[in-house]
C-alpha cells in the first residue's frame, strides 16, 4: 500500500491515477470510498450529519482498508490524519506514506479548477484563511506520519508523480525480487570454486539475500537452485518477500528438510557460517547431514559492504529521522534534566518521526561522564557547564544511521573549546580523507595524526570509524586495522573523540556514504560547538 496523504488541493487523487500505471496498483480516494459505501456525497454527508459523523466513517475506512493488505495507491482526505487509530493502523501496513506539500496560494489555484465541492470552505469569505486554519493543525501530523515529503508547488501534477515513483519504486523493489535477484546474482559468483552451496543462517544475511525479514530461517543457496527453510509461522510471509526463493515448511525437523534439498539437489560439500553457527548446531548438522561440512565466514557480508540504491535510501531516511528527532529534543534539554530523560525524549521523538526501533541503546553521558565512550544514560542530572554527548541513531526499512554530537549546557569554558576543536579538526581532515580505493585505517591515520599532534594520543582508543548498514556495525572498517579500500557506494562513521577520565569527553560523528571523488555526508546538523 502507498499512501498519498496532503490538503485539499494538493493533487493527491490526480498524482494517486498517475501511479496507478507506474505501480500496476489500484488506486483508491478515501472520500470516494466513502461516498460509495454510504451512497451520498462528502457534501451531503456533512451536511446531514456533521462533520463529527463523516470523520467516524473516514476512520471506519482507514481501518478496513489497512486490514486489506491489497497492494493500492490510497489517497487520504486532509483530515483523515485526524484519526490516530487509523494513520497508525496505516503506518504498520503502507509501503510507504508520502505528504503532498503545498503553500495556501498553490491549493487556492488548484481548488479554482476542481468541481469537487469541499464542505470546510463553504460559507467562508476567506478561504486563504480557513486553508492556513487548517494547515496549522494538520501540518504537524502530516510531517509526523509522513514516510517522505514531496513539495508540490510550481510543479506539474505529471512531474510530483515521477518524483514520488523515483522515491518509492527502490523499496518496492527490495521487497517485489529485483534487488535479491541481483543479489543472488552476486552471491552465486562468489561461492568458492568446489563449494556445493551455502547455508546462509545470519538474521541480516538471510535478510539481505531473500528479503524475508521473520525471525526463523534457512537460506540454502547453490548455483543453481535457491531455498528459504522456514516454520509454519512464516511460510505465507516468506513466500511474499522472497519471491526468488522456493519456500519450504521444514516442519518437525529442520535436518530433514536439509538433508532431503541436499539429496535432491546432489549437494555434496556445504558451507556454513562459521563465524555465526553455534557448535552445538555445527554438531548436529554433522551429525544428521550427509554432506561435507566446510567453513564459510564473510561471503554475504562482502557483498553487503557495498550498498545498492534502495538501501542508501533506506539510511537516508533512517539519518533524516535521526537528525529530526535530535532537533526536536534540544529545547528539552537544561540544567537539572536526567541523562535518562534525554534519552527518553530523544527516543519518544525517533520513533513518532517513523524509526522502527532503535539499533543500540542511546548513549547520553554529562559532564565527567562524557569520557566514557559508551556511557549509558544514567539518573546523573546534567549540570551548568556540563559536556553532554549523545549517540543514537534509527532503523527504517531494516537499515540503521548513526550519529554522535557533543553539546555544552551552559557556557563552555575555554579549556573546552580547544578540546572540542581538537577533535572537529581532526573530523573535518578525516571527511576530507575519504576516496576510494584509499585504506580504512588510512583515513582512520589522518585523524589519529591530529589528535596525537595535540598531544591527545592516548585518549583517542577506538577506531575512527565502521560501516553501517543493516546491522549497526558491520564492514568496512575504518580503524586501525581497516584493511578494505574503499570503494563507491561503502557507508561508513567518521567519529573521532578524545576522553579524559574525570573530566569529560567529545565525540563527534557523522556516516557517509564514499562517492566517486570523495564522500556524502548524510547529516546537515551543525558541528560547530553549540550551548545549550
Amino acid at each position: 500500500m502507498i499512501v498519498l496523504m496532503g490538503m485539499m488541493g494538493s493533487g493527491k487523487s490526480s498524482v494517486g491515477r498517475m501511479l496507478t500505471r507506474r505501480f500496476n496498483r489500484l488506486a483508491i480516494d478515501l472520500d470516494r470510498e466513502i461516498e460509495r459505501r454510504v451512497g451520498l456525497t462528502v457534501a451531503e454527508i456533512f451536511a446531514l450529519h456533521g462533520e463529527a459523523y463523516f470523520r467516524s466513517l473516514e476512520e471506519e475506512a482507514l481501518l478496513r482498508l489497512a486490514e486489506t493488505g491489497r497492494p493500492m495507491i490510497l489517497s487520504l482526505g486532509g483530515g483523515a490524519v485526524l484519526s490516530q487509530r487509523g494513520m497508525a493502523a496505516l503506518k504498520t501496513k503502507a509501503t510507504a506514506v508520502i505528504y503532498l506539500k503545498a503553500s495556501v496560494p498553490q491549493l487556492i489555484v488548484r481548488l479554482k479548477y476542481s468541481r469537487v465541492k469541499r464542505p470546510l470552505l463553504e460559507n467562508t469569505a476567506d478561504p486563504s484563511g480557513r486553508l492556513r486554519e487548517l494547515l496549522a493543525v494538520r501540518r504537524p501530523l502530516y510531517e509526523r506520519y509522513a514516510d517522505f515529503t514531496v513539495d508540490t508547488d510550481g510543479k506539474r501534477l505529471a512531474a510530483v508523480a515521477e518524483e514520488i515513483y523515483e522515491l518509492i519504486e527502490p523499496r518496492l523493489s527490495t521487497r517485489g525480487g529485483r534487488l535479491t535477484e541481483k543479489r543472488l546474482v552476486k552471491f552465486r559468483a562468489s561461492l568458492p570454486e568446489g563449494l556445493d552451496a551455502c547455508l546462509v543462517a545470519k538474521p541480516d544475511n538471510r535478510a539481505y539475500l531473500t528479503g524475508f525479514t521473520g525471525s526463523n530461517g534457512y537460506a540454502l543457496v547453490s548455483r543453481n537452485t535457491a531455498l528459504l527453510l522456514t516454520d509454519f509461522r512464516y511460510v505465507e510471509q516468506a513466500a511474499v518477500e522472497a519471491p526468488e526463493f522456493t519456500v519450504k515448511d521444514y516442519q518437525a525437523s529442520l535436518y530433514d528438510a536439509l538433508q532431503q534439498a541436499l539429496t535432491e539437489h546432489n549437494i555434496q560439500r556445504l558451507g556454513f557460517e562459521s563465524d555465526y553457527i553455534t557448535f552445538s548446531i555445527y554438531q548436529a548438522l554433522k551429525e544428521k547431514l550427509q554432506a561435507e561440512l566446510v567453513s564459510q565466514a564473510g561471503l554475504v557480508e562482502k557483498l553487503r559492504m557495498v550498498k545498492d540504491e534502495a538501501e542508501l535510501a533506506s539510511m537516508r531516511q533512517a539519518a533524516a529521522i535521526a537528525e529530526a528527532a535530535l532537533r526536536q529534543t534540544l529545547p528539552k534539554i537544561k540544567v537539572g534534566v536526567s541523562e535518562a530523560f534525554i534519552a527518553l525524549e530523544l527516543e519518544i521523538s525517533l520513533r513518532r518521526l517513523g524509526a522502527e526501533r532503535l539499533p543500540f541503546e542511546i548513549i547520553a553521558a554529562s559532564g565527567p561522564r562524557s569520557s566514557l565512550p559508551h556511557g549509558r544514560a544514567s539518573e546523573k542530572l546534567v549540570l551548568h557547564g556540563d559536556f553532554l554527548t549523545l549517540d543514537f541513531g534509527a532503523v527504517y526499512n531494516g537499515y540503521c544511521s548513526d550519529m554522535t554530537r557533543t553539546f555544552v549546557v551552559g557556557k563552555a569554558t575555554d579549556e573546552q573549546r580547544r578540546i572540542y576543536g581538537i577533535v572537529l579538526k581532526a573530523q573535518q581532515a578525516s571527511l576530507a580523507a575519504v576516496k576510494p580505493g584509499r585504506l580504512g585505517k588510512e583515513v582512520d591515520a589522518v585523524a589519529r595524526e591530529i589528535i596525537a599532534q595535540a598531544g591527545y594520543a592516548e585518549r583517542f582508543g577506538h577506531g575512527l570509524g565502521h560501516g553501517v548498514g543493516r546491522a549497526m556495525h558491520e564492514g568496512p572498517s575504518a580503524g586501525t586495522k581497516g584493511e578494505d579500500a574503499l570503494q563507491p557506494n561503502m557507508v561508513i562513521t567518521i567519529e573521532p573523540g578524545i576522553y579524559i577520565p574525570e573530566w569529560g569527553g567529545v565525540r563527534i560523528e557523522d556516516m557517509v556514504v564514499v562517492t566517486p571523488d570523495g564522500c556524502e555526508n548524510f547529516y546537515s546538523f551543525s558541528k560547530e560547538l553549540i550551548e545549550l
